[in-house]
């Protein structure tokens, strides 16, 4: 059945993942964390509808440095503002994954997005643990042609999804 053999695939995809620790825009994603082995390290909003505090992102920031966390999770359909803010201010990466088929190109479908969400955050944590000196690990497939250095990437985690760019001053 394909569910089980796209699980196995990216359980094996994730082997060479030790650090699997994340911070989440919003809480959306405990079932994934749970089902793929991904620790939910911090939220950014914590309560639906809710502004975090800046004593709250403060502490997000001091978390993300002190435990050497490297991804913050967002998703396309939300202001992406605070979670560039904690990646700029913490050095961890920003990866935008989508909780809904079709909603970042290359997921029309359930199995699609799920393998796009896992190979994305593989990537982003595999790729930040290479070692200090420079040597390279083994290459995880790239999702579609994004990989670290595609420009178009780099705009889509530039721009929010209210369209605003990081140096546009947006709010």
């Amino acid at each position: 059945h394909r569910l089980g053999a796209l699980e196995a695939e990216l359980a094996e995809q994730l082997q060479r993942v030790t650090d699997r620790r994340i911070v989440v825009h919003h809480p959306a994603w405990p079932y994934f964390a749970r089902r793929f082995g991904f620790d939910i390290a911090g939220e950014i909003i914590t309560q639906p509808g809710a502004e975090p505090s800046a004593r709250h992102i403060q502490a997000l920031i001091r978390k993300i440095r002190e435990g050497h966390i490297r991804v913050i999770v967002s998703e396309p359909q939300l202001n992406q503002k605070l979670p560039r803010i904690l990646a700029q201010e913490s050095g961890a990466r920003l990866v935008v994954l989508t909780a809904m088929p079709g909603g970042v190109p290359g997921t029309g479908t359930y199995l699609d997005m799920l393998r796009y969400n896992v190979m994305q955050l593989a990537q982003a944590l595999h790729e930040l643990s290479a070692p200090a000196d420079g040597r390279a690990h083994d290459e995880l497939p790239q999702v579609g042609g994004q990989g670290r250095d595609d420009p178009e990437r780099e705009q889509q985690a530039k721009a929010g999804s209210d369209g605003c760019l990081a140096d546009e001053g947006c709010d």
